[in-house]
């Protein structure tokens, strides 16, 4: 039987928007990421942006939680290992290999790419870490 675990959903979310602030901050990688991205830092950022932020963080740690309890449930192992495995083939087969067409063909500088793709896999490796370390216990089916 499916299970997820719905707090670990919930703090991988949390974990992933503070990922993003953390990194996109002057302090890390905002500057020569706003740089690259033609992005003045000082610009105030919409609230909704925000918002669609923390919904489609939500979804990415639902999605990694659901697909890391489907290998977990089909070959065993540790679920921490599992779920960093997920991530990490899903960030490589999907994440970066699909920007990678994007950024070529928009002509972006191999920095931006590196400073983004970076940015996606810092939060699925902190998400995987949160979710994988929870495990998955409320059952959905």
């Amino acid at each position: 039987m499916m299970t997820l675990n719905f707090l670990a959903i919930a703090v991988a979310t949390v974990a992933g928007m503070l990922v993003g602030w953390a990194w996109f901050s002057p302090a890390l990688l905002g500057k020569p990421w706003a740089a690259r991205a033609g992005i003045e830092l000082s610009a105030k950022t919409p609230g909704w942006a925000y918002l669609l932020a923390l919904v489609a963080t939500a979804i990415t740690a639902t999605v990694l939680a659901l697909a890391a309890a489907i290998a977990h449930d089909q070959f065993g192992g540790s679920f921490l290992a599992v779920t960093l495995a997920v991530a990490s083939i899903g960030w490589l087969g999907f994440t970066a290999s699909r920007n990678a067409v994007e950024y070529l063909f928009e002509k972006k500088s191999p920095a931006l790419f590196a400073i983004d793709m970076g940015h996606q896999l810092a939060v699925l490796i902190v998400m995987s870490v949160v979710i994988g370390l929870f495990g998955h216990t409320s059952q959905i089916g």
